[in-house]
């Protein structure tokens, strides 16, 4: 990636310092390529009542404080250089005729140009006050695309407890006079705020290690040769580790470019729990009693991940559809993933699995847990049979006076198995035999009861009735009425 591209032309007006004894107009302020030439320039009155007592510039952030570059005293020609300025990189003139002066820069540095720099004169009266009257230009020294460039993979998603390899390559343009002062690697959101790791100094490929980083959890290393420079971390920590690594590029005149490399720490899931408001947590494989018909939710909790997790619901090996999924991030900075799902009991359930997978990180399947639905099955008319020898019986059945008569009920797919009661007119006969079903799911279960009628139990009503623990209400219920025939003799 290019991080470096030219800064907008600042294009100003002429300004103007004026106090009434004189003025200095100067040219607006400029921007120009490292290592280009530029002129400045500065135009100044000076009142008829004043005389000219010196014209210099000057580089810095105020004219008082700043570093004096040149000067002409009075109605001198040549200029006076000072500091490490000299007249072979910095060329000052002047026009006294037009009082224009100018200030050639032979090739503007970024370490060193980026400033302000002052035109200023001093004027005095024959009493002999001396009045000082200046402006500034501004210089801005930009780096053009392609002369410098850093490129990182921008972001690295590495688990938790494993080894990442942080990657930076790097180029500077040979022909702009470029030197390499030293690259460096540093944490931090931005630059301004980070901790230095490691720096490697001008060509030198063993690295200076900095605020406790070194090896072997930090290894950074370079191959001055191909202008790349690596970081390994042994063992990724979310706390330590998750945030921006800034691979930085610094040249000998200041200037610099830098990168940041975005790590995401992944923390996978490390427990998984189901739950519901009926029973709390399930342990691992633990059982969830219902009744067939009833609804209820289930929660699935991953805690302390990063980040958070994708869930899914299956009974049966049949795919559920979650009700919600929700993630919160902790004090600790780690995710709570939270999904919830609903259930409503059907006879086939029973025995059946439900299952919750949880995972945070593509092509991986994360962690999961298991209930088993206990689904208990309470009787239902519809399941109901009442039969005899010859078979079905509908509304009613004919028998015969004095003569025994048996009749079976049948109930079918209960858990457990039912409890089956008879009754002759609302009265509860407990003459029965009953053969419950065996088995821990699904059973039938027949009873059979057997009576002579009398002549009296003409019209009454056989009824069989049957339920479970789990019945509630109107029990379900069979039934036929007699037709007692009475043969002659």
């Amino acid at each position: 990636m290019k991080m470096s591209g030219l800064l907008l032309f600042i294009v100003g007006i002429l300004f103007k310092e004026s106090c009434g004894q004189g003025t200095v107009t100067v040219s607006p302020d400029v921007t120009a390529d490292n290592g280009s030439p530029t002129t400045l320039s500065c135009t100044y009155t000076v009142d008829n009542n004043y005389l000219l007592y010196n014209l210099d510039w000057t580089r810095g952030e105020s004219v008082r404080d700043g570093f004096r570059i040149a000067d002409f005293v009075k109605d001198v020609d040549q200029p006076i250089y000072y500091s490490n300025f000299s007249s072979s990189e910095y060329t000052a003139s002047r026009d006294k005729i037009n009082r224009i002066a100018s200030l050639a820069i032979a090739s503007v540095r970024f370490q060193d140009d980026s400033e302000l720099f002052w035109c200023r004169i001093q004027v005095y009266t024959s009493s002999g006050s001396v009045t000082q009257i200046s402006d500034s230009i501004e210089v801005i020294v930009t780096v053009s695309s392609g002369q410098v460039m850093i490129t990182v993979s921008p972001t690295l998603n590495v688990d938790s407890g494993s080894s990442a390899t942080l990657s930076c390559s790097y180029t500077t343009d040979a022909s702009y006079g470029y030197r390499l002062y030293f690259v460096s690697w540093s944490m931090g959101e931005t630059l301004r705020d980070v901790y230095k790791i490691a720096q490697f100094q001008e060509e030198g490929d063993s690295p200076v290690y900095y605020n406790n980083y070194s090896p072997p959890d930090y290894i950074a290393a370079r191959d001055v040769a191909n202008g790349v420079s690596t970081l390994v971390i042994a063992s990724v920590d979310f706390y330590n580790d998750t945030g921006l690594f800034w691979c930085r590029l610094v040249l000998a005149d200041g200037y610099s470019e830098s990168e940041p490399i975005e790590v995401n720490v992944i923390v996978p899931p490390g427990s998984i729990t189901i739950s519901d408001h009926e029973t709390g947590t399930y342990p691992g494989g633990g059982t969830s009693y219902l009744v067939e018909g009833e609804s209820r939710q289930y929660r699935c909790v991953v805690p302390d991940i990063n980040p958070g997790a994708t869930f899914t619901w299956t009974v049966g090996g049949r795919s559920l559809t979650a009700d919600s999924n929700n993630d919160v991030i902790g004090s600790n900075g780690l995710t709570t993933s939270t999904s919830n799902t609903s259930i409503t009991a059907e006879a086939r359930n029973d025995g059946e699995m439900l299952q919750c997978q949880a995972s945070n990180k593509n092509g991986h399947d994360g962690v999961s847990t298991t209930v088993v639905l206990d689904v208990k099955v309470p009787p239902k008319a519809s399941s109901m049979s009442l039969f005899d020898s010859s078979g079905p019986l509908g509304n009613q059945v004919d028998v015969i006076e004095q003569t025994a008569h048996t009749f079976t009920c049948r109930v079918e797919g209960t858990k457990p198995a039912a409890t089956i009661k008879w009754y002759l007119d609302d009265v509860e006969q407990t003459a029965a035999t009953t053969t419950p079903g065996v088995g821990t799911g699904l059973v039938d279960t027949e009873s059979h009861w057997t009576f002579t009628p009398q002549r009296v139990n003409h019209r009454n009503t056989v009824k069989c009735e049957a339920n479970t623990v789990e019945s509630v209400g109107q029990f379900p219920l069979i039934s036929t009425t007699l037709i007692v025939i009475v043969l002659e003799l």
